[in-house]
């Protein structure tokens, strides 16, 4: 009894039909034993009730069959949830998410969330209004209800780091370090919260607290290359080139191709550092991964000049700028290039597109 009368309670129901098979365990016992009873005492009802418990069973089977249509999803779980209820703040609210989740409709969502709040002001709809705002990119309209959210329920971790990603990427950094920082004194292990504060620490120069942050989102999430990738320029803007070597390479064997960003910033660390073929072979290797990316092409031109190899290069730097047209310094050495061949003609059409 104690799961049904909700005195174990999972969940914000106040009663859980779900858990009515403990309690109707005796009424099945009764049924079936005393069904086999009757039967001993009064054959002649016995053909009767096995007629009506075939009825009965049927009627049921055709019943469910007819209910599982709307087990299909959320859309229509809820939406018929919607008509056969009144006033169902629940209903509302996971009817919404199904929208944006499934649909991406969040203006109908929205609206959903809005009847939840009419209905009964809450954290959840109020924190699931900002969600939808935030990743819609209405970043003023996030802040607001995710704030809101927060004057009903001040213990949630969750909404707090959802304020300071929405500040941070509306790049007030400032505003989103009180919230990111409320949220690890709620929830010590929230990873995805230390990584924010370590990206801002890091743009904002504070190496160390950066640092304590990223080797806080690795105690956390040891799996994060994010993680590693940021560990990896910290250690390298501190003159730590074996550390910064280590984590990058970490970085890179944990993100598994995923990412061509620390095979690229690894490849630059190791070009200034005068390790060329090492390096020559990192922008090959992101080449490979993001043809399209010119940034590759143009490091690899740069370690083709140190090398004497004009040809080599002029093919790189051309790559580079077919990619990124207006990119100067590409212009400009392809132009350096160009004269070291004699081609005087083509190093002055590079040259003037640099200017």
């Amino acid at each position: 009894m104690i799961p049904v009368i909700g005195f174990l309670q999972v969940g914000n129901q106040g009663r859980a039909d779900r858990y009515t098979y403990l309690p109707l365990i005796g009424l099945f016992i009764i049924i079936s034993w005393g069904g086999a009873a009757v039967f001993k005492k009064w054959p002649i009802f016995k053909a009767p009730l096995v007629v009506s418990a075939l009825a009965v069973v049927l009627t049921i089977t055709v019943l469910s069959r007819y209910q599982l249509h709307y087990w299909q999803n959320g859309l229509t779980l809820f939406a018929r949830t919607l008509s056969a209820t009144k006033e169902n703040v629940l209903a509302h609210i996971n009817f919404g998410a199904a929208l944006f989740n499934l649909q991406g409709n969040a203006d109908s969502a929205l609206y959903h969330l809005e009847e939840s709040v009419r209905i009964h002001p809450n954290y959840l709809d109020k924190y699931d209004q900002g969600l939808i705002f935030g990743k819609t990119k209405r970043l003023n309209k996030a802040v607001v209800s995710i704030s809101e959210a927060i004057q009903f329920d001040s213990t949630h971790a969750e909404a707090y780091f959802s304020l300071g990603e929405a500040y941070k990427l509306m790049e007030n950094d400032s505003a989103a370090i009180r919230p990111l920082i409320k949220a690890v004194m709620l929830k010590p292990d929230y990873w995805q919260a230390y990584h924010c504060l370590g990206v801002i620490m890091y743009g904002q120069d504070s190496l160390d607290k950066a640092l304590s942050y990223f080797n806080k989102e690795l105690a956390g999430n040891p799996g994060s290359w994010q993680a590693c990738h940021y560990l990896g320029l910290i250690y390298n803007k501190k003159g730590n080139f074996q550390k910064a070597f280590i984590y990058l390479t970490n970085a890179i064997d944990l993100c598994r191709d995923s990412s061509w960003v620390p095979s690229l910033d690894l490849g630059a660390i190791l070009f200034k550092n005068g390790k060329l073929n090492s390096a020559k072979g990192l922008f090959t290797h992101v080449i490979r991964l993001m043809p399209q990316s010119p940034e590759p092409y143009y490091n690899r031109a740069a370690i083709y000049s140190l090398e004497e190899l004009p040809d080599s290069a002029i093919n790189d730097y051309s790559q580079a700028i077919r990619l990124k047209p207006g990119w100067k310094k590409a212009h400009y050495y392809i132009a350096k290039a160009f004269k070291s061949k004699g081609l005087t003609d083509s190093a002055e059409v590079h040259f003037k597109k640099a200017l």
